[in-house]
């Protein structure tokens, strides 16, 4: 068994938990930027602190899409797979619930991610 997927609720749950590190990570990063000057070093026609932020917000969409179709493919085995009524039907509601989650991490990814592409960091 894998520490990570929808056979577990850790697995389940891993997609928020990216969200919820990305969005502590993001502000706590702006702040540290902010005060040590990041964002009066210029990097290819922007800042620094910009550029890691938008970094930042990549590697996490990045991360929540992975471990999103984890849950997607173990949704559709689950499906193919006669395992049982109540096994198949908790591992189709496991899959399907990581992936769901996922899309709503992405979701609010995004939109903590448009003001870091729109907005100058220390304004």
């Amino acid at each position: 068994m894998r520490a990570i997927g929808p056979d577990r609720m850790l697995g389940v749950v891993s997609t928020m938990g990216v969200w919820a590190a990305y969005f502590l990570a993001i502000y706590v990063l702006q702040a540290i930027g902010c005060e040590a000057g990041w964002a009066l070093i210029g990097v290819g026609g922007t800042n620094l602190l910009s550029v890691v932020l938008a970094l930042l917000s990549v590697l996490a969409l990045g991360a929540i899409g992975w471990l999103s179709s984890i849950g997607w493919r173990a949704w559709r085995q689950a499906r193919r797979d006669d395992l049982g009524t109540e096994m198949s039907q908790r591992a189709r509601f496991m899959g399907m619930t990581m992936t769901l989650l996922g899309v709503l991490a992405a979701v609010a990814t995004v939109l903590v991610a448009i003001p870091v592409f729109m907005l100058h960091p220390c304004r």
